[in-house]
């Protein structure tokens, strides 16, 4: 899988990026404090070497917030529950879910686009009633989640990209 990754590069000032559907430039203030989301940015304070980092942990904690959220809403409507989830820094995976109810999810599925995003949180939601590939899985994670097949083609031919970012 990694010779057929795209050439890695850091987040840089003035870079656009997708989160969970919307689009926002980087916009670096070293006189700022913090990293936020302001009108169409993502305001980054600090020296200047440590944007790509600080961007980094600020979409991973803001992804953490989201995809836990969405998780539990998923795992309601086929009445199950979420224990906990974490987010990853995965090269061959984009989620997993143990048999206790945990999930863990790739970081750099939050620049996809949302419906992609919507079936990763089904697709490992789904995994809490059927832990495995089945039948009755897919029948469920196609309930849950009608642009699944839609959004599986887009990651296949498209996810890599996301891998950009280091």
């Amino acid at each position: 899988m990694l010779a057929r990754l795209p050439q890695s590069k850091g987040f840089e000032n003035g870079d656009n990026i997708m989160f969970f559907g919307q689009q926002y430039i980087i916009l670096h203030n070293q006189g700022q404090r913090g990293t936020y989301f302001d009108n169409g940015f993502l305001k980054v304070g600090g020296d200047i070497e440590f944007l790509h980092r600080r961007v980094v942990d600020f979409l991973k904690d803001q992804s953490l917030k989201k995809l836990s959220s969405m998780s539990v809403s998923k795992a309601k409507l086929i009445g199950h529950k979420v224990c906990n989830v974490s987010i990853k820094d995965t090269k061959s995976r984009w989620g997993s879910c143990s048999t206790l109810g945990n999930i863990n999810y790739n970081w750099r599925i939050c620049m996809a686009p949302l419906y992609v995003i919507d079936y990763l949180v089904c697709h490992e939601v789904c995994h809490l009633k059927h832990p495995d590939h089945s039948a009755y899985f897919w029948h469920t994670l196609k309930e849950l989640c009608p642009e699944c097949d839609n959004a599986r083609k887009w990651l296949k031919i498209r996810g890599k990209e996301l891998y950009r970012y280091i």
